[in-house]
């Protein structure tokens, strides 16, 4: 069975859903948990370098590790002038099984699931916006625009 939730993270779909069905039902029914979110990305006309705030770049570089090569599209005809065509998503895959389905059992809120979900080794929204923006294929300021307000690695302190 597929649900939608609207939640902000994994971590916050879970805790949901764990707080809103009984812990023997929800432990035998939930498998994994999609995150998703949409950006634009660059347009493969006009991309160009680009060269974030300073503030930006060391703040990318000590959650993320440096990024040698930014993107911006300068904005042509056939992006209608604005850097941008087309649409990728961001994605935060979370299988509840091992460790994690066991959890199922207890209450927890979402900052405690996210806890667990980042000590399984399964990367946020963050990181994959971050590895689309290192590739070249998603500008920051579009990954920064879209996760405002997500919880994670570049959340605002």
């Amino acid at each position: 069975m597929l649900a939608r939730v609207r939640a902000i993270d994994a971590a916050d779909a879970i805790a949901q859903a764990a707080a809103r069905v009984p812990a023997d039902v929800i432990g035998g029914a939930l498998r994994a948990v999609l995150a998703q979110r949409l950006v634009r990305t660059v347009c493969p006309q006009c991309r160009a370098a680009n060269e974030p705030p300073a503030a930006l770049r060391r703040r990318i570089a000590e959650v993320f590790g440096p990024i040698e090569h930014f993107v911006k599209g300068r904005g042509c005809t056939r992006c209608g002038r604005t850097g941008l065509s087309g649409r990728i998503g961001l994605f935060e895959l979370v299988p509840l099984e091992g460790p994690l389905a066991e959890l199922l059992d207890s209450p927890r809120d979402a900052r405690a699931w996210r806890a667990a979900i980042r000590a399984a080794g399964h990367p946020s929204l963050w990181v994959d916006g971050m590895a689309k923006v290192r590739a070249g294929i998603v500008p920051v300021e579009e990954v920064m625009t879209v996760l405002a307000g997500c919880p994670g690695e570049m959340a605002a302190q």
